[in-house]
């Protein structure tokens, strides 16, 4: 089975109310992410995310931060890959602003990793904790899974 996780508000939670974190010192990861991560590997299940990253096309970071903070939760649980997009329509960057397939609520991001690990829809889920997330995991064809209930955190 392949889990996809979503990065903010599923795997690291906002720090002094900024979200989202646009550095490492303010992303810190739900205290429940990683035992359960370990225990996925363990089963032999696959790990991956797939983020959005809207700031960049605000200006709120760079493309290579935006990479350096997926890639760090992505070690971090012990994901082989992610996918991360740095568009949004609305953007003031020019260079980012547009739209993308990549760009959740579209299923481009769950697609590219499945494809990516050659696993099938029936064989994938998505974890996230915004209507986005599961209206990318619809588009995909794949189950979802709210964050709150995989990790069995209080609502």
């Amino acid at each position: 089975m392949l889990y996809i996780f979503d990065k903010d508000g599923t795997l690291v939670q906002d720090v002094d109310g900024k979200r989202p974190p646009n550095t490492l010192d303010e992303q810190k990861p739900f205290p429940d992410v990683l035992p359960k991560c370990q225990a996925l590997i363990a089963e032999g299940h696959l790990l991956a995310v797939a983020s959005n990253q809207g700031g960049v096309a605000f200006g709120l970071m760079t493309a290579e931060q935006a990479h350096m903070l997926v890639q760090h939760i992505t070690t971090y649980i012990g994901a082989t890959t992610y996918a991360v997009c740095v568009t949004h329509p609305n953007g003031k960057t020019k260079s980012a602003r547009r739209e993308s397939r990549f760009r959740k609520p579209s299923g481009g991001m769950i697609e590219y990793l499945m494809d990516a690990f050659g696993v099938s829809k029936a064989d994938t889920v998505y974890i996230g904790d915004m209507d986005s997330d599961q209206q990318a995991a619809e588009a995909a064809g794949v189950a979802f899974e709210w964050a709150k209930d995989f990790f069995g955190r209080e609502a």
